[in-house]
């Protein structure tokens, strides 16, 4: 566990150098201009970009590969963030879903995640490295930043767990990037705070009904 997790900070600690934290705009700035300059067309970018990101993960990992329908927004998304849901697999339709609310700094890893589902990944464990691992390669920055962010949380979780002084270390060593972004995130998810989050399976099941 120590040698792939130091591999993974070091490439985690490499991430914002010489760019400005991604909250320096209210959750939202991603810092590369080449993403659309309006909100509503970073995040259908994000969504659009997943499928390109599994057509080249399909080239070297074959269960990856096919013709699925691409991730689309949760209807009513806000609802599925006071839940606690990232997104939601339909199994009934094949088709991944993605809660449209979260900070885009987010939203790439969770599509992934979410497509991961959908090539056959079913655990959340296991989803949750496929969709690091090909928002990692694809080498978009945008996508890598979301893959880091999304599961480092993860990683230093499971690091404690049999060294908690080292996991310690590696969290400290966040890049100011991802500091900040953290701090955001955290901000943003007060803000959705509620008491549907108590009945989250019951808002899965209801969703899962409507598309069935």
């Amino acid at each position: 566990l120590w040698s792939p997790t130091g591999d993974y900070a070091g490439g985690r600690d490499k991430l914002g150098l010489g760019l400005p934290p991604h909250s320096d705009s209210p959750y939202t700035e991603s810092g590369h201009q080449r993403w659309p300059h309006t909100e509503s067309g970073r995040r259908d970018w994000a969504l659009a970009r997943t499928k390109v990101v599994f057509i080249f993960a399909g080239r070297e990992y074959r269960f990856l590969s096919g013709q699925f329908a691409d991730p689309k927004p949760i209807i009513g998304s806000i609802f599925a963030s006071y839940a606690g849901l990232g997104g939601i697999y339909i199994p009934f339709t094949a088709e991944p879903h993605v809660n449209n609310d979260v900070p885009e700094f987010v939203l790439p890893f969770n599509a992934c995640h979410e497509v991961a589902h959908q090539r056959g990944v079913a655990r959340e464990d296991e989803a949750n490295y496929v969709g690091f691992r090909v928002a990692r390669d694809y080498g978009d920055p945008d996508f890598v930043y979301s893959a880091y962010f999304g599961i480092d949380g993860h990683v230093v979780s499971a690091l404690q767990q049999v060294d908690p002084e080292l996991a310690r270390k590696i969290w400290d060593r966040r890049s100011p990037a991802l500091k900040a972004d953290g701090a955001a995130y955290r901000k943003w998810h007060e803000t959705r705070q509620s008491r549907l989050r108590g009945v989250s399976d019951a808002v899965n099941s209801a969703y899962l009904k409507s598309n069935g």
